[in-house]
C-alpha cells in the first residue's frame, strides 16, 4: 500500500499557469509562449511532447522540442510536460500524436522516456504518463496496458531524474462524479483499476476540472476519497481547465450538431484521427466551414467562439472566461489545489483542432 505524501512535502507554495495547447511543435515550430505566459503572473507552463517528435526512426532521437521549451524557462520558472505515446512506428495504433497507445516494445519506451527525462535534469519538474487515459481518443488501450506503461514510465524517470515527480494521466469529471454521458461509468471503472494497481507508481494525482465551475470542490473531494480508498493519499493537482465552451449555451447545440457528431466519433475512438494539420483542416472542412458560411445567423453565444465575430461578442466571451478562471481557480485553491493550469479553448495556429470542447 503506498504511503501518504503531504502536498507540503512535494509542491510548496501555490503555483499558477497555462497549458500551450496539444500540439507544441508538432504541426510547426515549437513558438515562444513562456515569457508571455510569465509576464501574466503565471509561474508554471505545461506542453505534451508525443514520442513521434523525440524518435521519429528507431534509435534517432531528436530533442528540439523539449530544448525549445527549456531555452525559455527562467529561474524560478516551473515546467511540466505531458509524454504521449503517439508513434508511427514505435505504438500499436500507428499515429503521429493520438490516439496514444501500448508500445509494441516496452524497452523502446523505457529508453525514449529516458531520454527525454536524462535531458537536462532538474529542469523539468513534472513528467506526466498521458494526457486523459481514460477516454479513447487519448488512450487505445486497457487500465491493464496503461498500469503497464506507466511502471516503466515511472522507472525511466526516476532512473534519470530521481527529483522529478511523476504524475498519473489526468481524471476528468465524468470519471470520478459519475455524472458524464452514456457510458462514462467505464471511466471511473478505468481509474478504479489503474489506482488498485499502480499506486507505487505516480507521485501526483491530476484532475481537468472542466464543466460546472461550482463542482469543482466536489471533485477535489470524490478524487481524494478515490485515493484514499486505494490507500494512495497523494496530492491531487489541476493540469487543465477552461470555459466557457460553446455547448455550454444551449441555443448552440442544434447548430454544433453536425461538428460535434464527427468529434464524437473520434472521441469514442470510431473514427480515426486526422494525422497532418492538412488531414485537420480536410476533416472539419464542412461542418465548420458551413457555420461560417451562415455566421451571421447563428447565436450571439456561439458567434463569439468564431474568429473574426462583433468586437463586442469577443470582449463579452473574454469576460465571461476571466470570470470563469478566477471562480474555478478559487474553488481549487479554497480544495488545497497547489498547481493550477488554465488551458485556451484553442491554440493560435488552429481554431479547427480544438476549438470544438470535448464532452466531460
Amino acid at each position: 500500500m503506498a504511503s501518504a505524501v503531504s502536498a507540503d512535502e512535494l509542491l510548496p507554495g501555490i503555483r499558477l499557469g497555462v497549458v500551450r495547447g496539444t500540439t507544441y511543435g508538432l504541426f510547426g515550430r515549437p513558438e515562444e509562449f513562456v515569457p508571455q505566459a510569465r509576464a501574466l503572473g503565471a509561474g508554471i507552463v505545461r506542453v505534451n511532447i508525443h514520442w513521434s517528435q523525440v524518435e521519429p526512426e528507431p534509435g534517432r532521437f531528436d530533442l528540439h522540442v523539449l530544448d525549445a521549451l527549456l531555452d525559455q524557462l527562467a529561474d524560478g520558472d516551473e515546467a511540466w510536460v505531458t509524454v504521449c505515446a503517439g508513434s508511427h512506428w514505435a505504438t500499436r495504433r500507428a499515429t503521429r500524436w493520438l490516439p496514444a497507445s501500448p508500445a509494441i516494445d516496452i524497452d523502446r519506451y523505457h529508453r525514449f522516456v529516458r531520454e527525454l527525462a536524462a535531458h537536462q535534469p532538474g529542469r523539468i519538474r513534472f513528467w506526466q504518463c498521458e494526457i486523459e487515459p481514460c477516454l479513447p481518443l487519448f488512450w487505445a488501450g486497457t487500465a491493464g496496458d496503461y498500469v503497464a506503461q506507466l511502471r516503466v514510465f515511472h522507472e525511466a524517470v526516476k532512473q534519470a531524474d530521481p527529483a522529478a515527480l511523476v504524475v498519473l494521466g489526468a481524471a476528468v469529471p465524468g470519471a470520478m462524479l459519475g455524472d458524464g454521458p452514456a457510458g462514462a461509468h467505464t471511466w471511473g471503472r478505468f481509474f478504479g483499476e489503474v489506482l488498485r494497481d499502480g499506486a507505487e507508481h505516480f507521485d501526483v494525482f491530476d484532475i481537468h476540472p472542466y464543466g460546472d465551475p461550482y463542482t469543482v470542490p466536489e471533485l477535489v473531494r470524490a478524487c481524494r476519497a478515490q485515493l484514499a480508498a486505494h490507500g494512495c493519499e497523494k496530492p491531487v493537482v489541476a493540469s487543465e481547465h477552461s470555459g466557457p465552451l460553446p455547448t455550454d449555451f444551449p441555443d448552440n447545440l442544434p447548430h454544433l450538431a453536425d461538428v460535434l457528431a464527427v468529434h464524437q466519433q473520434q472521441f469514442l475512438g470510431k473514427a480515426p484521427m486526422p494525422d497532418t494539420l492538412e488531414e485537420i483542416e480536410a476533416a472539419a472542412d464542412a461542418p465548420v466551414v458551413e457555420l461560417y458560411q451562415r455566421m451571421a445567423e447563428l447565436p450571439p453565444t456561439l458567434q463569439m467562439f468564431m474568429n473574426g465575430c462583433a468586437p463586442e461578442l469577443e470582449e463579452h466571451r473574454h469576460r465571461l472566461a476571466c470570470r470563469d478562471v478566477v471562480v474555478r481557480t478559487m474553488l481549487a485553491l479554497a480544495e488545497g489545489i497547489r498547481r493550477n493550469l488554465y488551458y485556451p479553448i484553442a491554440p493560435e495556429w488552429s481554431s479547427i483542432a480544438t476549438a470544438v470542447p470535448r464532452v466531460r
